[in-house]
């Protein structure tokens, strides 16, 4: 198959402001690409971010923007947290150190929640099908989600209420795997 074609969502991930690199220009965060034949889109990327005036950055795991790390608001004020997804085409350890990137560069928490992160798993039999966060779940206003069923462990199934206090609505598989969740 082809792999998906330039999705600006997988294009990277924007970060904020920086304190110590002392510029205006907002962060961001270039994918990484699983696939080779998407690494093709990071030179457009890095071009796309410098024409419009941000600083690009890449992380050297795979990071495939964000599709698989997002800012999730907990539906309560300054309640706010990041959002990773561990499947076939992410590296979780690479959230950490993007945390880790943000911390040392004086990105403001408000803006990127780098102190709190959270990685949620999607199973073995589904990671090549829920491949993207995006694809499994859609976090809505008030801090509720709608998710897609069987794609997360049980254990992080058990989870989303602490996640998304306002409540989750569950996507039967045939729907998910028809529209997908973005």
């Amino acid at each position: 198959g082809v792999p998906d074609c330039i999705y600006l969502a997988n294009a990277g991930l924007y970060l904020g402001k920086s304190e110590v690199l002392g510029t205006d220009r907002p962060i961001f965060v270039i994918q990484s690409p699983c696939n080779a034949e998407r690494q093709l889109e990071n030179l457009f990327t890095r071009l796309l971010a410098l024409r419009l005036g941000w600083f690009p950055i890449e992380m050297k795991g795979t990071f495939e923007g964000m599709a698989d790390l997002i800012c999730v608001d907990h539906g309560k004020e300054s309640s706010r947290s990041l959002l990773g997804f561990a499947s076939s085409r992410s590296d979780p350890a690479v959230y950490h150190e993007l945390c880790r990137v943000a911390e040392r560069l004086g990105i403001n928490q408000a803006e990127f929640p780098w102190h709190r992160l959270e990685v949620l798993t999607a199973r073995k039999e589904n990671k090549e099908l829920g491949y993207h966060q995006d694809l499994a779940l859609l976090t809505l206003p008030g801090g509720k989600a709608a998710v897609a069923e069987g794609v997360f462990t049980d254990d992080d199934e058990a989870r989303m209420s602490t996640l998304f206090p306002g409540g989750t609505v569950t996507v039967p598989r045939a729907e998910w795997m028809a529209f997908a969740m973005n």
